[in-house]
């Protein structure tokens, strides 16, 4: 993942809430095979992104409500999942990930129609207070962020 992307990716974690942060774990996957599949030529790239794709799965894991009939259904997706990794990893065949993608796509598409719902607030608390469209480069909209020299409860 880019600098750009990691940036990108921890702004909407500090902002999302449940169900958002779900969406942002398979756009993460997302871009993971997307990478995967580009850097196969460089097996370490390759095999770093299908590692991040893996962690990725186990937070969703590690999310799962057992108490609901619908987890033990998305644990076995999840399962196929690092399967299908681990196979794309082991017989160095990136189109395996295809499936990957597929799976993930549908779940995603569905979280977000969840997330709509969902009407929580945030996760993280005393984040950077993100302002947008108050300032502009010559391509794009960028953000300000506010108070980031202030303690926001961190202590070293």
């Amino acid at each position: 993942m880019t600098k750009e992307q990691i940036q990108r990716y921890t702004l909407r974690i500090t902002q999302a809430n449940r169900s958002q942060i779900i969406v942002i774990l398979y756009d993460m996957i997302l871009d993971d095979v997307t990478e995967a599949s580009e850097c196969y030529d460089d097996y370490d790239s390759f095999k770093k992104a299908c590692n991040h794709i893996t962690r990725c799965t186990a937070d969703l894991m590690e999310a799962l409500d057992f108490s609901y009939e619908v987890s033990f259904h998305l644990m076995q997706i999840y399962q196929f999942i690092n399967r299908q990794v681990s196979t794309a990893v082991l017989k160095k065949e990136p189109a395996v990930l295809k499936y990957v993608a597929s799976a993930v796509t549908k779940l995603k598409e569905a979280f977000e129609e969840v997330s709509k719902q969902d009407s929580s607030g945030p996760m993280m608390e005393n984040t950077q207070t993100v302002y947008a469209g108050l300032t502009y480069s010559k391509s794009d909209l960028t953000e300000d962020l506010r108070d980031q020299g202030s303690s926001r409860g961190f202590r070293v």
